[in-house]
């Protein structure tokens, strides 16, 4: 069984095997995602789980349960702003790396992570109020602090990382080169730990997930699964993709690439897509899902899904005599 998610993808046409395989399957629209997307896409409710707890779990640490875990994402300020500069080069990722340690104390713990994205571990459970990353970006840096019980340690770790980063020689050089610097650790996202099922006792089967998501790797770590890392992008190896998920009992793909592509490269990839992985799906139990904003489609074949004849293209998205459904019920009926 093959699971491939494909969000922000919109098909269109002149896509061969994709049409072929429309005619095969079940085509319906899909039903807005609320709450944690990744969850969906394994076939679990996506109830709204916390960034912190998935990227500790991401990263293999188990800390203690009354533990509360941050996302520790690493950005920019200057003139007392928060930016979101240039993602860190691997140098530049390294050094920082290695300088989180720094950050330790009794009662906090720094885990690095790839590029910019790290967590953080407080080992007991504070009442705490933090800003997203993606909010606090723009915003003055006083007036996006955290604020509660712990509050006081947090900012003592915003505050000594800015100093620790805005002195490292390739900051320098970055302002040198009019480059926002990489002198912001900011900490959001944080939760307890969750207690989700082990869906390979579930579906009496384990399964591996392919993917580059440190979300969905924490995910899948958290309910049984095996991570398999991707390289998701333009240079991502369709053919042997195709020949790893046919000799599986269950795999899901997960290729966030498409989002926030522009329309050439959006058609070159789909193009890829098409000829070099689609061309090689046929007979197997295959689901092809494109979440969105929008709700997205999702095709089915298999035993379970009598075919429907129609097209899996974005513009059958508003067709309202086409019945919607949630992707991860989908999903779960699909591996059921």
């Amino acid at each position: 069984m093959i699971v491939l998610v494909l969000p922000g993808f919109s098909p269109g046409e002149r896509l061969p095997n994709l049409a072929r395989l429309a005619e095969l399957g079940r085509v319906r629209r899909l039903t807005p995602i609320n709450g944690i997307p990744e969850a969906a896409w394994l076939g679990l409710p996506p109830t709204r789980i916390a960034d912190g707890p998935l990227i500790v779990a991401a990263l293999g640490h188990e800390p203690p349960e009354r533990s509360i875990q941050f996302h520790l994402s690493l950005l920019g300020v200057e003139d007392g702003t928060i930016v979101s500069p240039p993602p860190p080069s691997a140098a530049e990722a390294a050094v920082v790396a290695a300088l989180l340690l720094k950050l330790n104390t009794k009662r906090i713990t720094a885990l690095a992570g790839p590029g910019p994205d790290h967590a953080l571990v407080m080992e007991e459970y504070w009442d705490l109020g933090t800003t997203p990353r993606d909010e606090a970006i723009g915003k003055p840096l006083h007036s996006v602090l955290p604020e509660g019980e712990a509050e006081e340690a947090l900012r003592q770790l915003i505050d000594d990382s800015v100093n620790m980063l805005s002195e490292l020689e390739f900051n320098r050089r970055r302002i040198d080169e009019e480059i926002a610097p990489l002198n912001l650790l900011w900490p959001w996202g944080h939760g307890a730990p969750r207690r989700l099922p082990n869906l390979a006792l579930h579906r009496g089967a384990p399964a591996i997930v392919e993917c580059a998501s440190l979300r969905l790797k924490g995910l899948t770590r958290l309910t049984g699964y095996r991570h398999s890392p991707i390289v998701d992008g333009l240079e991502l190896d369709w053919e042997s993709l195709a020949k790893r998920v046919k000799d599986r009992a269950i795999t899901f793909v997960a290729i966030e690439s498409f989002t926030g592509l522009g329309e050439e490269e959006t058609d070159w990839l789909a193009t890829q897509l098409d000829r070099r992985f689609l061309a090689e799906m046929g007979e197997e139990q295959f689901l092809l899902a494109t979440p969105g904003q929008d709700g997205g489609l999702i095709l089915e074949i298999g035993d379970k899904a009598t075919p429907t004849k129609l097209p899996f293209h974005s513009e059958i998205l508003d067709d309202g005599a086409i019945p919607k459904v949630d992707l991860w019920e989908a999903i779960e009926k699909f591996l059921d």
